[in-house]
């Protein structure tokens, strides 16, 4: 259950009760009655989780079937196609790509895309729409993760060939330092923020996901002062966000630390004076200016 708090966000004190009040979920139990879930269990989860923020009651929530989440969530998927204009069928197409396992059509539809829009802009109206649906298809058990992680990685080798060609910067530009935490692998956002800074002059050293706190201040006692830029992805209780946010805060001192994080709302934090929040591309592109 404690792996399940990690990937829901949700604890594991509370995944009890709607157990109990709700029949949410039905453990299974080990020989040594030790309480266990499958990934058919930790998936209706998060359809739960995700639905929730759409204003539905846990309990209507936790009386459906596993096929009346998929309805839902299919809905919320609908939604996003009508959300995203001419960009919908791109991103539909971006995803049979990873459906096919068909690197063809995916150089198609990113070399038209980046020709039309740039790199930025294909990141924003394109690629991160279309990782937010694959990530809905997964929890509506429509895409297996080998789908997602093949067109994830064909869209980091694209961003990393967009960075090579990048001329490198002045020896005087300013210096950001990148990561994710421990714990947090998901790369994507990051190398989108690295392939920004370069294209603005910046210097960059970029250290990659599962970072320890320890080896952060190794590298920032090296670099000297640099800007630093950490990422949260994963969703995470309030009070976890705020331990790693001190952490690297108190580690990057006496330099800029911003946070960019999708999963929890940075306005309500009275502890931003640790750090600067970015919420979209064009924070971080207000900054560098």
């Amino acid at each position: 259950i404690s792996q399940l708090q990690e990937y829901s966000g949700i604890k594991a004190h509370t995944i009890r009760i709607w157990e109990k009040r709700y029949n949410a979920l039905t453990p299974h139990r080990s020989d040594g009655n030790t309480r266990y879930y499958d990934g058919d269990q930790l998936r209706r989860l998060l359809n739960i989780v995700s639905l929730l923020d759409s204003g539905l009651k846990i309990s209507m929530l936790c009386s459906l079937t596993e096929k009346q989440l998929h309805k839902l969530v299919e809905a919320t998927y609908a939604k996003l196609d009508d959300d995203q204009g001419d960009t919908s069928l791109y991103s539909s197409q971006l995803i049979a790509a990873a459906f096919d396992y068909d690197e063809p059509q995916f150089e198609k539809i990113m070399t038209s895309c980046t020709n039309r829009f740039g790199l930025r802009d294909t990141y924003k109206n394109l690629i991160y729409p279309a990782l937010i649906r694959i990530g809905i298809m997964w929890t509506a058990n429509a895409m297996p993760p080998a789908h997602e992680h093949y067109i994830i990685n064909l869209i980091r080798r694209k961003i990393l060939a967009s960075i090579d060609a990048l001329p490198l910067p002045p020896a005087n530009a300013p210096a950001w330092v990148l990561f994710l935490p421990e714990g947090e692998y998901h790369e994507t956002g990051l190398l989108m923020a690295y392939f920004i800074l370069r294209q603005a002059g910046q210097k960059v050293v970029y250290l990659g996901a599962n970072v320890p706190t320890d080896s952060l201040k190794d590298a920032m006692l090296d670099i000297g002062r640099a800007n630093l830029l950490g990422f949260i992805i994963g969703k995470k209780e309030k009070h976890q966000n705020l331990n790693v946010i001190n952490q690297f805060s108190k580690t990057a001192k006496p330099n800029k630390v911003y946070l960019a994080c999708s999963n929890f709302d940075m306005d309500s934090f009275t502890e931003k004076k640790y750090f600067t929040p970015l919420h979209d591309i064009q924070d971080l592109e207000t900054i560098i200016k």
